[in-house]
């Protein structure tokens, strides 16, 4: 079988300009929330057209109208699965789309899967029950909606299709003695014979959903008048009987106006049923079968919105089903019911985000794939109906939180006394971060860093403004928004820029052949994490960092002197790299007298004995060169 493994729209319908690809990596179902004028119906009528124009070669592409003027496209992925294991079966993405002008998408397996694709909105569901009628008249609905592409394999036709077809015949003639009228005549009594086979097989399916998944002693029957043609007095009296009503009972009661009778959720519950049913009997041997069922449960309350779930997790397994709905709270319980399926879902959220490209304002579509702090930030922030800026702006800070918790070495969120810093304390981790960017001379992000300023007061004080709902501050969210994903992103592709070179306390030393029978001993420390990192050429360079001198000596004729001892707070022997510890040390001898002569080496690096644990010792230089990176 196959799913949707990837969706890409691009100035189509409601999505202004081209957006990323929604990805449905293990051919996930997908749930999705959305406020109205979201762009919900636009993905539903999206799909739906490109499935459709997969058998309709004059399909017209429908640019978004706030841009009439550029070429869009709708691409979807293709993947095989197995139908045992569900596995994907690697290698086999194929990539379809409905171009603006030209198609790719008109397959075998597409063009099958427009044929019994099940699409269903709220409006279609109104058609069961929402008449005037206390029985209506079904016939047009079930046989040119419901029923419109089902198939009857035995006689190759499709039932909505084949009804225009004998309804054409028996009428558009000059007189009822021509052939296609005859043959019409008999098409009507066959057509007449399945559609009470496929209705009983619909009626069955109906009802043990029902009594399965409801609990309710209610049940579905139909009536179908004999389908006869009436030739009247004239052509002009010519007429065919197609009357086709729903019987139902309720605790074994006939219901004579059920629309009056039963509420709301139980009229959507049964139309949604009968739909159901319908798509369920309807032939599976087709490799791609979708359900999108978009703002279905509207009328349905919550006992009767859990069963419909568990309809679709038992009867549509081998389905990829797409869901919409506007309801928050009905969107959160589903999402939990849909994660303990032990099916695969992925939950979208859509959002109606205002855009001034030029001179007009308008919305576009904001679709949110995940569950982050920052995707929350985004949704109060762009909230069509109730903004939250405090709450935009709390979420905002959460997310920087968690950039910076994450993508920082952990050695580097340390406070003095090298505890980790809490993920909470904002103002610590921003200092943490501009003296690890510091350290390996990171200047892009020191800028990223220091572009956060002007909103840190905004991110640590959320409800300070005062006016939550002004402009300006919806404007300093904005522009969090863009800088955020950027420092993230920064720092992710950093994070392969450098690496642990020499961790904190780790000793080396120092010495100075003053003349063949004195020599001048340093023993150093690292008091900070020293870092390999390349620079913008390439170089591999070693970071700045804090180290100090412990201890030095002198031996003389090969006998050690008094050891002095340095403390912490001597500035004197306190450094900020490896480098700056060679170059103070020799800057301090050649002061001497007695060590002025000493001459600075090219590379100190080369000067600094280490041993590495578990090694041998060898200068940092070259344990610098032994490292792969």
């Amino acid at each position: 079988m196959k799913k949707i493994t990837s969706i890409t729209l691009e100035n189509y319908r409601a999505f202004y300009g081209k957006y990323d690809p929604v990805l449905l990596e293990n051919g996930e179902n997908v749930l999705i929330y959305g406020e109205n004028g979201s762009g919900k119906s636009s993905l539903f009528k999206g799909l739906r057209d490109f499935l459709e124009a997969s058998n309709d070669p004059t399909f017209s592409f429908i640019r978004n109208h706030h841009d009439p003027q550029t070429r869009g496209s709708l691409q979807v992925t293709f993947t095989d699965f197995d139908d045992q294991t569900k596995d994907k079966i690697l290698g086999t993405d194929t990539n379809h789309s409905l171009n603006d002008p030209g198609f790719t998408n008109n397959q075998p397996f597409i063009q099958n899967a427009d044929l019994v694709k099940g699409f269903l909105d709220y409006r279609r569901l109104l058609e069961v029950y929402l008449h005037k009628e206390e029985r209506p008249n079904l016939f047009e609905f079930i046989v040119l909606n419901l029923l419109y592409k089902y198939p009857i394999p035995a006689a190759r036709y499709r039932i909505g299709e084949k009804w225009k077809q004998i309804d054409h015949d028996l009428f558009n003639v000059y007189n009822r003695n021509e052939r296609i009228h005859g043959n019409a005549i008999t098409d009507l009594a066959e057509f007449e014979s399945n559609l009470r086979l496929t209705l009983n097989r619909i009626s069955r399916q109906v009802n043990a959903y029902l009594l399965r998944f409801f609990k309710q002693n209610m049940r579905v029957n139909y009536t179908l008048a004999p389908m006869r043609f009436d030739y009247g007095r004239g052509k002009w009296q010519w007429n065919v009987i197609k009357d086709l009503r729903l019987d139902i009972t309720l605790d074994g009661v006939a219901l004579t106006n059920y629309s009056d009778i039963l509420n709301e959720a139980r009229m959507s519950a049964l139309a949604i049923c009968l739909y159901l049913a319908a798509q369920r009997n309807i032939p599976q041997n087709i490799q791609y079968k979708v359900l999108f069922l978009d703002d279905i449960f509207i009328g349905l309350d919550s006992g009767n919105r859990i069963p419909v779930t568990k309809i679709l997790q038992h009867s549509f397994p081998d389905y990829q089903m797409f869901i919409t709905t506007y309801d928050r709270h009905w969107f959160e319980l589903a999402k939990n019911l849909f994660k303990n399926s032990g099916q695969s879902w992925k939950f979208l959220e859509f959002y109606a985000k205002k855009e001034k490209p030029v001179n007009v304002t308008f919305t576009r579509p904001l679709i949110i794939e995940k569950d982050s702090a920052y995707d929350k930030a985004v949704q109060y922030l762009h909230h069509d109906s109730n903004p939250d800026y405090p709450a935009s702006a709390n979420y905002f800070r959460k997310h920087l939180e968690e950039i910076l918790s994450k993508q920082l070495p952990e050695h580097e969120i340390r406070n003095e006394d090298q505890s980790k810093i809490e993920a909470y304390r904002l103002k610590d981790l921003l200092k943490s971060a501009e003296k690890f960017l510091s350290k390996i001379n990171d200047s892009v992000g020191l800028v990223m860093l220091a572009s956060l300023n002007p909103y840190l007061h905004s991110l640590l004080h959320p409800l300070s403004h005062n006016n939550l709902s002004s402009p300006i501050y919806k404007a300093e969210l904005i522009d969090l928004q863009r800088v955020l994903p950027s420092l993230e992103s920064h720092l992710i592709s950093l994070s392969h820029q450098y690496r642990l070179f020499i961790s904190v306390n780790e000793k080396y030393d120092l010495t100075f052949q003053v003349n063949p029978s004195h020599t001048g001993h340093f023993k150093l420390r690292a008091e900070e994490n020293h870092y390999l990192y390349k620079d913008t050429n390439g170089a591999i360079q070693v970071s700045s960092g804090k180290c100090r001198c412990v201890v030095s000596y002198d031996t003389i004729n090969g006998v050690k002197t008094q050891v002095r001892t340095h403390t912490a707070n001597d500035v004197n022997f306190n450094y900020n790299s490896f480098l700056g510890s060679y170059n103070t040390i020799h800057a301090y001898l050649i002061a001497q007298p007695a060590t002025a002569h000493l001459i600075a080496v090219v590379n100190p690096l080369t000067e600094l004995a280490y041993t590495p644990r578990g090694g041998n010792q060898t200068t940092i230089e070259d344990y610098k060169n032994s490292l792969a990176w």
